[in-house]
């Protein structure tokens, strides 16, 4: 967690630093919840069921041409699924420094926007537990070691509505978004990709 805190804070820093460019330029934070899940060949995928998680994080947005800016975001995003039945339960959750690189298209006249492109993750710690009957045991992933892969790429694509706060100054926003986890975490036999949906809420100050 304080690995996170002090890469959003450079990414502040930073923003700082740019802030000077002639073009449309805004900063904002966003958060909200995700519910999480995987694509996965695991045997008891039957079992699978969504998991509740969080995501917070800092925003950058740059104008191109009206109605069309590129988005870049730096998040700290939880990941991960549950399986249960009448028999077990076992849970995993990682997380994420998040990186979504996107295209924000508004709708001209009404105040909604599209969003989609590529993410970039890279996990920065996890823990998993499970349950069997009255035996319950819980530890923290090792990456590399028990064969769980910190990189995670894939696509992301949402929608969202925005409304003015104050004029030309600062914007409101709720959106949804949908991340396809492209790259196998799973360093073993059984493939495992990340599935996200979220429901994020913000603000947008112009620069």
């Amino acid at each position: 967690m304080k690995k996170t805190f002090s890469i959003l804070l450079i990414v502040a820093l930073l923003v700082t630093t740019i802030s000077s460019v002639k073009a449309q330029f805004r900063i904002g934070a966003k958060g909200g919840f995700n519910l999480s899940s995987y694509s996965t060949n695991n045997p008891a995928k039957a079992d699978m069921t969504l998991q509740p998680c969080m995501n917070f994080g800092a925003i950058l947005n740059f104008g191109i041409i009206p109605y069309l800016s590129f988005q870049p975001e730096f998040s700290y995003y939880q990941k991960g699924a549950t399986f249960k039945n009448d028999d077990y339960l076992s849970k995993t959750t990682i997380n994420y420094l998040h990186v979504p690189l996107n295209l924000k298209l508004k709708v001209p006249a009404i105040p909604i926007y599209f969003v989609a492109g590529p993410y970039f993750g890279y996990a920065l710690n996890g823990t998993w537990n499970s349950e069997v009957g009255a035996d319950k045991t819980d530890g923290k992933i090792e990456f590399g070691s028990d064969k769980t892969i910190q990189l995670d790429y894939g696509v992301n694509f949402g929608a969202g509505y925005r409304f003015n706060l104050v004029p030309k100054l600062l914007t409101m926003f709720i959106e949804t978004r949908y991340n396809i986890g492209l790259s196998d975490i799973d360093g073993t036999d059984i493939k495992t990709k990340n599935r996200n949906f979220g429901i994020n809420t913000g603000i947008l100050l112009n620069l």
